[in-house]
């Protein structure tokens, strides 16, 4: 295997873990705090775990496999957040399909194939870039938006990861 697409896998493996523990983090959260959002119009938690599987959606479907995404993109830059996404448990299944399915499209990878340019979806007005580019966007991406669980999580609850989260959540949605 490249020494590339293994960097690239041993990364992913990395933000997997990242990924799930961040989600234990916030498993204790009740509805009232995962759709909390700073004032200001910030975005809450729940849109942060789905804002993240709709990317990969899009990248992965929309560029990588040209295939139609899994559902329409409702978290796209600049959209507000309604507070309505309170139930990480409905998000769960979508992004856990979509983690796993990236991971199994990186194995299929060659290194030329990180060289190779890829088209943007119908509708976007972009160059063509490097496979590389997309995958290594995926990564940041993933990266910034775990940071900004971490930090919500710490606004909502005033408490650092692993501590108990206290009941009743503090405010409503």
């Amino acid at each position: 295997m490249d020494v590339r697409i293994e960097r690239i896998l041993e990364f992913w493996d990395y933000m997997q873990e990242r990924y799930r523990r961040s989600r234990e983090m916030v498993a204790p959260l009740g509805p009232r705090q995962t759709c909390w959002r700073p004032p200001g119009g910030g975005t809450s938690i729940g849109w942060q775990f789905l804002h993240l599987a709709e990317v990969m959606d899009f990248y992965l479907n929309g560029m990588l496999r040209r295939a139609e995404m899994s559902r329409p993109m409702t978290t796209y830059p600049g959209s507000k957040d309604p507070g309505t996404h309170d139930s990480l448990e409905q998000i769960e299944p979508y992004a856990a399909g979509l983690r796993a399915d990236y991971r199994r499209y990186l194995l299929t990878l060659r290194g030329g194939d990180l060289d190779q340019m890829v088209d943007w979806p119908p509708g976007y007005e972009e160059a063509p870039v490097k496979r590389h580019w997309v995958i290594t966007h995926l990564a940041e991406h993933e990266s910034y938006h775990l940071g900004q669980v971490a930090l919500l999580y710490r606004m909502v609850t005033g408490l650092e990861e692993g501590d108990e989260v206290p009941q009743p959540a503090p405010e409503t949605c």
